[in-house]
């Protein structure tokens, strides 16, 4: 069962719809707040539909930061993920990021360590427990840089973990921290693996917590 909350997307961040079958109204800022704020309900009344998510080059206006913060996003947060781009046209760097998205078969839902407070930043985190480890999401979704701090115990409830820099299938160690001092472009993101025995996501892990055959 799913249930629609959130406006539609447009082709620009800050457009309030589309072109076509994509729609008009509310726009990518709409979807990032009312998903956020409706997260509660995903899973527990339906699973949350928060609109498409963008995988083409054509007719397009998201940068490619952009595609990736959205895509991070909508693949980390447990609700519908889908797409109205012709799958045939996607180019290929863009069906592997569609692949990583591809969520595991029993349903899960992200925690949001600052809901309902304020905070420079949209917090993601998504436990992978049959890896001993979670996704952190940290996404500037303001027109403008913006700074701040995500602390380890705001996080997990720990003061520090073993950390890796996370990307498609790829990932890098940076040590152990006890916090993360961001400063994010526009609409910009961090990508981490917060490691619970110190070891590193395994290369088939996707976003979505499927395991790449």
């Amino acid at each position: 069962d799913g249930m629609r909350v959130t406006a539609d997307v447009g082709v620009a961040w800050n457009s309030t719809g589309g072109t076509g079958n994509d729609g008009c109204g509310g726009g990518t800022e709409n979807m990032i707040e009312e998903s956020f704020a409706t997260l509660y309900m995903n899973n527990r009344l339906w699973q949350n539909d928060p609109d498409v998510t963008f995988m083409r080059e054509e007719h397009i206006q998201l940068s490619e930061t952009e595609i990736k913060s959205l895509a991070y996003y909508n693949g980390l947060m447990g609700h519908s993920v889908n797409t109205s781009c012709e799958i045939g046209n996607i180019p290929e760097h863009r069906l592997k990021l569609w692949r990583w998205l591809r969520p595991q078969s029993e349903p899960f839902t992200a925690t949001l360590p600052f809901y309902g407070q304020q905070h420079p930043f949209r917090v993601v985190l998504r436990d992978y427990p049959q890896v001993n480890g979670w996704a952190l999401l940290i996404l500037n979704e303001r027109k403008h840089k913006q700074t701040g701090i995500v602390t380890m115990n705001d996080l997990i409830g720990k003061s520090e973990a073993v950390t890796y820099r996370w990307d498609q299938q790829q990932s890098e160690a940076i040590g152990i921290h006890s916090q993360f001092v961001e400063q994010l472009p526009a609409h910009g993101h961090a990508l981490y693996f917060i490691s619970r025995d110190g070891k590193a996501p395994p290369h088939n892990l996707n976003l979505g917590g499927s395991f790449e055959e």
